[in-house]
């Protein structure tokens, strides 16, 4: 499990790079567990399209030097960040190489009996 503060630094740089190179991205939130994050996407999306935008993705965060939206006004936990953290992680994602699951598509008026 990550340290909250890097996941939450990197839920800020994930959801705003990924928006850069997805299209129909609504949301990326970190799992409760804090071992990885959910994708919320309008429409249909390629694994190899996720895997290249999460790769271009990780490599600004390896690099960034600025978390956006840190301020009282903009993120209500804003104290809890971890820059360095969040940069270490993602090279070592990227050093480990990336890989893509399988969606699992869930059909519309499915029930959770």
């Amino acid at each position: 499990a990550l340290p909250t503060g890097a996941v939450h630094t990197l839920e800020h740089l994930l959801a705003g790079g990924l928006r850069d190179h997805l299209p129909h991205v609504i949301d990326l939130s970190p799992m409760g567990c804090r071992t990885g994050f959910y994708l919320v996407h309008d429409g249909e999306l390629e694994e190899g399209a996720v895997k290249l935008a999460l790769e271009q993705t990780l490599q600004g965060v390896a690099a960034t030097e600025h978390i956006p939206g840190v301020s009282a006004l903009e993120c209500g936990n804003y104290r809890d960040h971890d820059l360095q953290g969040a940069r270490d992680w993602a090279r070592r994602v990227l050093e480990a190489g990336l890989s893509v699951q399988e969606t699992v598509l869930i059909p519309s008026g499915a029930s959770s009996q």
